[in-house]
């Protein structure tokens, strides 16, 4: 009885150290896959971050753009209304010498 007793212990202890050893196994692929996800992870957001960057600097330019493009516009209307209010004038004072003679 003994031997059985023995032995049952014995298959116990084995079954112990397997599931130790297999766990730490299982531990040490967990933290070597957490470690690549956290790498992948680090990339992921150091692109996000330049991507970023870029829109930021083309949003900035696009709105420059935008300013420079509304005081162009801005000039050439008053520049426009300049001409017309002139020519306006000038059909002014042709209908007035007309009225005259």
């Amino acid at each position: 009885m003994e031997d059985v007793l023995t032995f049952g212990y014995g298959v116990l202890t084995c079954i112990a150290v397997f599931g130790i050893v297999y766990g730490v196994i299982q531990l040490r692929l967990i933290k070597e896959n957490t470690e690549e996800v956290v790498d992948d992870i680090d990339d992921i957001v150091a692109k996000h971050n330049i991507l970023q960057r870029e829109l930021e600097d083309k949003v900035d330019s696009l709105s420059q753009s935008i300013k420079d493009v509304d005081l162009k516009l801005e000039q050439i209307y008053h520049e426009s209304v300049e001409v017309v209010n002139e020519r306006f004038d000038e059909l002014e004072k042709e209908i007035d010498e007309l009225n005259k003679s």
